[in-house]
C-alpha cells in the first residue's frame, strides 16, 4: 500500500493511505492546490494532477434548438362549386340552404351534402342541427290539446280524465361520513453507535460496514475535535476517530448552537450516513 505526504502551506503531514488521502479530498481538507508525495516519487506535485484523487465535473451538451416545421401551403378544393367570376354559387349560400330544409326537406338536404366546399364534420353539423330543430317542433306540437270546435260542447267534468297528483319524493336522509382512518407513519429506526466502533466497522468490512449503515439515521457518540466551516461555507463539527475525524455537516442555522462548543466535550450527533467519515443534515 503507497504511503503519501502532503504539504499545506509549510506544514507537512502524513503517512496516509491512498484511500485515507481521497477521503481528505473528499471532505475539502485536502485542496488541490496542496503539494503531495509519495515515496519513490522524484519531487512533490500538486494534488490536482493525481488521477481520481479529486471528482471529475461532467458538463452537459447544450439543449439543440427546435427546428421549426415548414408552414404547408393552403390546398385549394379542385371541384369547388364556383361560378365563372370565383364566387360562391347562390343556391349553396347558407340561407338558401336553410329556406330548402324549412319548406322544402328534401332539397335542402340535397345541397348539404353536395357542397364540396364544406367537410364531413360541417355537413353532419347541418344535418344534426336540422333533426334537432324538428326534434323541437314535434315535442312542441304533441305537448298542446286541440281546441274545441265551434259548437262543439267539452266532455263533462264527470268524463274528464283524473288527475294525477304529483308524487313527492323524500330526499335522502345523509349518513354521517366515517372519518378515514389515518395511517401514523411508522418512525424511522435509529442506530446509536460510539465514534471508535463506527471506524472500526467502516474500516474493517467496507461492504458490511455500508450495508449497515449507509444512507441510514444514526446517532453517533464522541469526542469534538475541531468545530470550523468548510471551504465552500459548510459548517462541521469533527469527531475523534484515529487518524481521520468524523465530520458531521450542520445546516447553516446551526451556528448559534456551534458557537457554544469547545474541543474536547463530549456529544451525541444525530445525522444520516454518507461514508465512512461523512455525516450529513446533522443535528443535536
Amino acid at each position: 500500500m503507497s504511503e503519501w505526504y502532503y504539504a499545506q502551506g509549510n506544514d507537512k503531514h502524513g503517512p496516509v493511505s491512498s484511500k485515507q488521502l481521497k477521503q481528505l479530498a473528499l471532505t475539502g481538507k485536502l485542496l488541490p492546490t496542496d503539494l503531495v508525495w509519495k515515496e519513490g516519487a522524484s519531487d512533490w506535485k500538486p494534488a490536482s494532477l493525481i488521477n481520481g484523487l479529486f471528482p471529475e465535473e461532467k458538463q452537459s451538451p447544450a439543449p439543440a434548438l427546435p427546428k421549426t416545421p415548414p408552414i404547408p401551403p393552403a390546398k385549394v378544393a379542385p371541384n369547388a362549386p364556383a361560378s365563372a367570376n370565383g364566387t360562391e354559387k347562390w343556391y349553396y349560400h347558407p340561407v338558401t340552404i336553410v329556406i330548402s330544409l324549412l319548406f322544402c326537406f328534401p332539397v335542402g338536404l340535397i345541397l348539404i351534402w353536395t357542397h364540396t366546399n364544406w367537410s364531413t364534420n360541417q355537413k353532419w353539423v347541418w344535418t344534426g342541427g336540422y333533426a334537432a330543430i324538428m326534434i323541437v317542433f314535434l315535442s312542441l306540437g304533441k305537448g298542446q290539446e286541440p281546441a274545441p270546435a265551434p259548437g262543439q260542447l267539452a266532455a263533462p267534468a264527470d268524463q274528464q280524465p283524473p288527475v294525477r297528483q304529483p308524487v313527492v319524493q323524500q330526499p335522502p336522509v345523509a349518513q354521517p361520513a366515517q372519518q378515514p382512518t389515518v395511517m401514523q407513519p411508522e418512525a424511522e429506526p435509529v442506530i446509536q453507535v460510539d465514534s471508535k466502533t463506527f471506524i472500526d466497522e467502516g474500516e474493517g468490512n467496507e461492504v458490511a460496514f455500508n450495508t449497515k449503515y449507509q444512507g441510514k439515521l444514526v446517532e453517533i457518540t464522541g469526542t469534538i475535535q475541531g468545530v470550523g466551516e468548510g471551504i465552500v461555507g459548510r459548517l462541521y463539527v469533527d469527531l475523534k476517530s484515529g487518524f481521520l475525524p468524523i465530520t458531521c455537516y450542520f445546516p447553516n442555522s446551526y451556528s448559534d448552537k456551534l458557537a457554544t462548543l469547545s474541543n474536547g466535550k463530549r456529544i451525541t450527533i444525530r445525522g444520516r450516513v454518507h461514508s465512512t467519515h461523512i455525516i450529513e443534515d446533522c443535528e443535536f
